[in-house]
């Protein structure tokens, strides 16, 4: 499965796109910033993620000292 993301400002371009989608026979949701801004930062996350293994005492440690 692969996933298509467009930014639509206009409410009729968008009706029309999801309309367009479904007529298709594709799936078309409209989402939130929220979500758009959470997908956004797991892929980042993914981008970022390392191999090794960092301790949850690790993490801590780092976290603490930005009190």
């Amino acid at each position: 499965m692969e996933l298509i993301i467009r930014n639509i400002d206009n409410k009729a371009d968008k009706k029309l796109f999801v309309e367009l989608a479904r007529r298709l026979g594709l799936k078309a949701d409209v989402v939130s910033e929220e979500v758009k801004e959470d997908y956004a930062l797991s892929q980042e996350i993914k981008k970022a993620r390392k191999n090794e293994f960092v301790s949850k005492v690790e993490i801590l440690k780092v976290l603490d000292k930005w009190k």
